[in-house]
């Protein structure tokens, strides 16, 4: 199956989760579920929503080995925030992660890397040394674990509830995430490379522009 019929078919399950109505016992509605619950928190958070997308463009501009070599990072990072709100932890994070969402934008409006980098292009390429990758991974670590601590369940939630609620939050951000990556690379895959770069930067850009807007809404509002 190609990238987009993966895609469409996390978009439809996206889609199922949060428009299902919560189920019914003898005539009376029961409360919402917990885990749909989280998963509309996520995804009713411009904060958390551009600083996902903004962390997808980055991992679209560059190459399937550095995807690979990412991937454990987020799993990891998805698992610490979870455990983390589980426990109780949770902070208001909003300028931290829109602050953040500027950094990615700006990184992948400017950056060099390309989606398709091939072996001879990237011997041929000045040699970077191991930063880049390693603030790449500090990002998407520090991103995700921010984006979970500012989801956390309420503390009044019972035990039961918290833990639906947090595996709503990481199923939302795995969907959304994981469909614009994919969405991403079927759309620019046979793009010459040039344009791709072109594509992703002015991507990246719009996302930062987006996340300044709404920080300076944010101040002015808690102003």
């Amino acid at each position: 199956m190609t990238a987009v019929g993966h895609a469409s078919r996390g978009a439809a399950l996206a889609a199922w989760v949060l428009v299902t109505p919560a189920a019914q016992a003898h005539g009376e509605r029961l409360p919402g579920s917990p885990w749909i619950e989280g998963a509309k928190s996520l995804l009713q958070d411009p904060s958390c929503l551009l600083l996902l997308l903004a962390l997808a463009l980055l991992l679209a501009q560059h190459g399937a080995l550095a995807r690979r070599r990412a991937g454990p990072v987020v799993a990891g990072s998805l698992a610490a925030g979870a455990v983390a709100t589980a426990l109780g932890a949770g902070a208001d994070l909003t300028l931290t992660l829109l602050a953040m969402t500027i950094l990615a934008g700006g990184w992948v409006a400017w950056a060099r890397g390309s989606p398709q980098a091939t072996p001879e292009s990237a011997a041929a390429a000045p040699t970077q040394g191991p930063w880049p990758d390693i603030a790449r991974a500090a990002l998407l670590a520090v991103g995700i674990l921010g984006v979970m601590l500012m989801q956390a369940p309420a503390e009044t939630a019972s035990a039961s509830e918290r833990l639906g609620w947090i595996a709503g939050v990481v199923l939302a951000a795995a969907l959304l995430s994981g469909n614009t990556l994919g969405l991403l690379l079927a759309l620019l895959g046979r793009r010459p490379g040039l344009v791709r770069r072109m594509l992703l930067r002015v991507a990246g850009s719009w996302i930062a522009t987006a996340a300044i807007l709404v920080l300076v809404l944010e101040i002015s509002r808690r102003g």
